[in-house]
């Protein structure tokens, strides 16, 4: 069982992540909005800033690229930087094989791409399919996602 958390106010979910960028040699805390319709997990310019990535890490960093294909959503048409990337989310239930995923391609948006529009570091479809099934439940301010095994007693 993963556990994430409600933002008060939005009410949007969010898991916490800690962001490893080994070709970039930095590494983080990032809070990822829940977003189960995103095809690509995404570090967003606010984290971007706060993790110390600045575009100028991005020239000649190894399997590091700026994507090909564009990303559009709410924000409009982007073009990220793409990471190799480990990702460790807190598991309640200590089953680390469920919270520890590695991507070829961890989307990365820098300020200067976003115009000035604010969002959220996503963490999408790529990392929950991984999940082989997938329950949420709520209680008051806190999200469990819930792995295969779990899951499977409600059906």
């Amino acid at each position: 069982m993963l556990i994430g958390r409600y933002e008060e106010g939005t009410g949007r979910p969010y898991l916490d992540a800690w962001v490893d960028l080994p070709d970039l040699g930095q590494q983080g805390w990032v809070p990822f909005v829940v977003d189960t319709g995103a095809d690509l997990s995404m570090i967003g310019p606010d984290d971007c800033q706060r993790l110390l990535l600045p575009p100028s890490l991005y020239d000649g960093a190894p399997h590091v690229r700026k994507s090909e294909s564009p990303v559009i959503g709410i924000g409009g048409v982007l073009y990220p930087f793409l990471a190799k990337a480990r990702l460790t989310v807190l598991a309640a239930s200590g089953d680390a094989a469920a919270a520890i995923q590695d991507f070829d391609e961890l989307g990365i948006v820098t300020p200067e791409m976003t115009q000035g529009y604010e969002f959220a570091s996503v963490l999408g479809w790529d990392f929950f399919s991984r999940l082989d099934k997938l329950g949420f439940f709520r209680r008051e301010q806190q999200l469990f996602l819930l792995t295969s095994h779990e899951v499977a007693p409600w059906g």
